[in-house]
């Protein structure tokens, strides 16, 4: 069984880096102890549309499924946020899709970057059903703002625009196009400008990194409304464009666009890292559900868990082994309640475990090995072959003779 009791799905997408992969493996390998530990793993969805992560995963006893239903967009497919005009990874856009798609079929859709840290049960949030939408706080203050309080802190958000002066720069070194977005492109971040007060924040300040969702009326139309968007306009950070297309749900039309119920969580129970160490440092209460790490890179993010007592990823390879052997009431590699979600999606078998055969050939050392190997005998039957030419124009001149 996929879905709890309650149609409470939990899921995340991922891809994991072509080269140097071992350290993202390792956060996942955490991230699926952790959930194991919860008593969530049933219920843990894991989506890729590469076979190369796929591959990977599936060898460590997670439930991967490869993704064949998101309309993944072309400058989408590398996956690595670095092509022409798209700050986005193909799993930043992939998780709306999948968010809205879920919730649009009656299930309650759990999300959470596979970073995070599940310390209780993940779907402690669905009890406050008053809310259609909730989500991570990315404020860096230990408490979330006050009403009446002067908004002079934010997440950073921004835009990413064309910089005619650095495409005219490559156009004149003749560089070939499509040039590299980080090359081309600006940050334009979205705040205030006035220097007096600083006003940062003109948005809820949310993360990506973890969010619930109700199958309701109003949040089916705000998540439709942010896979489009996402979809449609590459130019968008997922996390700028959420809180942008999410402030109009917030009091509605009035007429035929329901007003959405939505809530950052407390920093108390969910909260980024350095949230955590700001709320000790104050002696601010602590009862945390789920930990994120927000404003980390690379190793940060490790570093982090590591020293705040979360960071256990081998713990995950003896769970791994008997998942990967097909667990009685587990995902296995198949996963029992999968199909009939899958009907209930739509999506047929556009989701499925991959072959072993096809996530070869997203791994380059192998692939290169491959042509290799076919080179060589390609080489060895063009001199069998020549040496056989050889030997019967012997044998016929001695025949002649």
């Amino acid at each position: 069984m996929l879905a709890t009791p309650q149609n409470e799905v939990l899921f995340t997408t991922v891809r994991l880096p072509d080269k140097k992969y071992e350290d993202a493996l390792d956060m996942m390998a955490n991230f699926c102890y952790y959930v194991w530990k919860t008593g969530a793993l049933d219920h843990l969805l894991i989506l890729t549309t590469d076979n190369g992560t796929w591959w990977r995963l599936h060898n460590a006893g997670m439930p991967v499924y490869l993704d064949r239903a998101f309309p993944a967009r072309p400058e989408y497919l590398n996956g690595d946020g670095n092509v022409k005009f798209s700050p986005n990874r193909v799993f930043d856009v992939q998780k709306h899709w999948w968010g809205w798609w879920i919730i649009e079929n009656g299930f309650r859709a759990a999300y959470m970057d596979g970073d995070a840290v599940t310390i209780q049960d993940p779907f402690l949030a669905f009890q406050d059903a008053e809310y259609d939408v909730q989500g991570l706080s990315d404020w860096v203050t230990a408490k979330l703002p006050q009403p009446g309080d002067l908004l002079a802190g934010g997440c950073n958000l921004y835009f990413w625009i064309e910089d005619p002066l650095s495409i005219l720069k490559h156009t004149l070194s003749n560089s070939a196009p499509p040039f590299h977005a980080k090359e081309t492109s600006l940050r334009e971040f979205w705040r205030f400008p006035r220097q007096v007060q600083k006003l940062y924040a003109m948005n809820p300040c949310q993360s990506t990194g973890t969010w619930y969702l109700q199958p309701t009326a109003a949040a089916r139309a705000f998540m439709r409304a942010m896979a489009r968007r996402v979809l449609q306009e590459p130019h968008h950070w997922d996390q700028t464009a959420w809180n942008e297309v999410i402030l109009p749900f917030l009091w509605g039309n009035g007429e035929d666009a329901p007003q959405l119920r939505y809530r950052l969580l407390p920093h108390r129970s969910y909260a980024n890292a350095n949230v955590v160490d700001r709320r000790r440092e104050e002696g601010l209460p602590l009862d945390l559900v789920v930990l994120h790490s927000g404003y980390l890179h690379g190793q940060e993010k490790s570093a982090a868990y590591q020293r705040l007592g979360y960071w256990h990823p081998e713990r995950w390879a003896p769970i791994g082994q008997e998942y990967a052997q097909g667990r009685p009431g587990g995902l296995g590699a198949g996963g029992s309640g999968l199909g009939s979600l899958l009907r209930r999606f739509g999506a047929g078998s556009a989701l499925r475990p991959a072959s072993g055969f096809g996530a070869l050939w997203t791994d380059k050392a192998t692939l290169l090995g491959l042509l290799c190997l076919a080179l060589v005998a390609l080489v060895a039957a063009v001199r069998l072959s020549r040496d056989r030419r050889r030997a019967r124009g012997l044998a016929k001149r001695g025949l002649a003779c």
